[in-house]
């Protein structure tokens, strides 16, 4: 009986010899957040390490911070060395004051995980302790995505639709400030402040407002639209609309076009640190003002390198006038301008024209066009001079 007995401890002491671990160890032991806030966003790093190769890990969170938590590799293959995984905590703008606790779980084993001669292998694991304490004021977040200002007839009321997003976990009551202005913006016909509408947490809302137009004629305005929340300014805008005629339905069709009648670019060849111009001439064919300006974009190799655009203009119907803005390129190539011309909400087709800009400028790129008009023709008589003048004595000599 003794004999079996030490026979067996005998077996199980050579397997326990020959069996192998996985080798796997993380880095921080503990990840503490301590003064997060509803709604923000928390980032680090865990770093592992490893004596063995071909091993598959895996991650995954538990705990109060499980639903928190974002992976970026929940699973990987990993050989001898170091790797770093990045780890992500959202925190919802709803979440109460308090400390949350969780643990992220790494377990790792080789790939042809079994049994070796008599041996075993064995995977390992282990744990990282998290800690979010989620307190202070909240993460506010408010946005006004959108704002229309609807045409409308004279004498009649103006309506403006604004949409606003509150992504606070509390009720918020705006204050919108709204003026309407003359084309040139200098002259306020009409202002009313509103303070009344409410907007739930964690929401959007579209809020429809309305202006009494006044004694406006019919024409081109503005509408300054301004929100606040808490005394923060989150927009402030100004919204091109018209008053038309009493016997225009407000949803008709109104002709409004824009022409870009030219476009040229003065001093397309220069070297660095001379400045050129860019003229345009725009004209209104429509039948209603418009309000205009002229965009530029400057490209080189194909990416945009500068972006210009003139203040607006006023057009009355029929009108016309010039835009220009200038610019001095900061290094010798070759540069394309895209020229357009916006307005209303629209724009015209884009016009482009060729930039070379030098080191130095060859003294035949920098002559005036002028220049070559009168010096071509008495280049052109001298040679002829010179012709005849050849052959009156060379046929004198024969």
């Amino acid at each position: 009986m003794m004999k079996r007995v030490m026979t067996v401890l005998v077996v199980l002491a050579a397997m326990a010899c020959t069996a192998s671990a996985v080798t796997l160890g993380a880095s921080p032991a503990e990840i503490s957040f301590m003064n997060a806030t509803r709604g923000s966003r928390l980032s680090t790093y865990l770093t592992l390490s490893t004596l063995d190769n071909d091993l598959d890990c895996s991650m995954e969170a538990t705990g109060q911070v499980k639903e928190w938590t974002y992976l970026g590799e929940p699973s990987f293959t990993m050989d001898r060395g170091q790797r770093t995984v990045p780890v992500r905590f959202n925190i919802p703008e709803a979440t109460p004051n308090g400390i949350y606790t969780g643990r992220i779980l790494i377990t790792a084993s080789p790939k042809k995980a079994g049994v070796k001669g008599t041996g075993a292998v064995v995977g390992a694991g282990v744990s990282v302790k998290v800690t979010v304490a989620v307190g202070g004021s909240e993460s506010l977040w408010y946005r006004v995505m959108r704002v229309n200002v609807h045409n409308t007839n004279e004498g009649q009321p103006i309506k403006v639709r604004l949409t606003l997003k509150n992504s606070a976990a509390q009720t918020i009551t705006p204050k919108i400030v709204l003026k309407s202005l003359d084309h040139d913006r200098k002259n306020v016909f009409t202002a009313s402040t509103f303070s009344d509408r409410r907007v739930e947490g964690l929401s959007r809302k579209t809020i429809d407002l309305t202006l009494p137009s006044g004694s406006m004629p019919p024409d081109l305005y503005w509408m300054s639209l301004k929100v606040e929340v808490d005394g923060e300014s989150i927009w402030d805008s100004n919204e091109a609309f018209y008053v038309l005629p009493e016997n225009r339905s407000e949803f008709e069709t109104v002709k409004v076009v824009g022409s870009l009648d030219s476009a040229r670019i003065e001093n397309a060849n220069l070297t660095v640190g001379e400045q050129l111009i860019v003229r345009t001439t725009f004209s209104n064919k429509g039948e209603v003002p418009l309000a205009a300006k002229m965009h530029v974009d400057f490209m080189k190799d194909g990416k945009l390198v500068k972006s210009l655009e003139t203040p607006n203009e006023y057009y009355e119907v029929g009108g016309s006038g010039d835009f220009a803005v200038e610019y001095q390129p900061p290094e010798p190539g070759d540069y394309t301008a895209r020229i357009w011309v916006e307005y209303a909400g629209m724009r015209t087709a884009v016009r482009e024209a060729k930039v070379k800009v030098w080191h130095y400028v060859p003294l035949l790129f920098r002559l005036d066009l002028n220049f070559y008009l009168i010096a071509l023709p008495v280049v052109a008589i001298i040679v002829l001079w010179i012709i005849l003048y050849y052959r009156k004595y060379n046929v004198r000599d024969e």
